[in-house]
């Protein structure tokens, strides 16, 4: 699991937002940040510390109030230290 490789991850979530057009759908922002520091498929922990870059998310809701869809977009590549790759 995720968790069990990186104890400390921490999605750093901020800036949430109802769309003006699109009731529906939330929007937010992510900085997540995290330690290797457990197995993580198959090879042992390298105690790095990761620190994605900034990504934008929206939460899309049905009707009945119930979760429809997740979608994530990385906004600036050349943030954090995972060359660019997002969650």
């Amino acid at each position: 699991k995720l968790e069990d490789a990186f104890p400390d991850i921490n999605p750093n979530y901020y800036g949430f937002r109802v769309d003006p057009f699109e009731p529906n759908r939330v929007w937010f922002m992510s900085r997540s940040t995290a330690t290797h520091t457990g197995p993580l498929l198959g090879k042992p922990p390298t105690g790095k510390k990761l620190s994605l870059p900034p990504q934008q998310f929206h939460l899309d809701f049905n009707e009945g109030g119930l979760l429809r869809e997740i979608g994530f977009y990385v906004v600036d590549r050349r943030q954090g230290n995972t060359g660019g790759l997002g969650g």
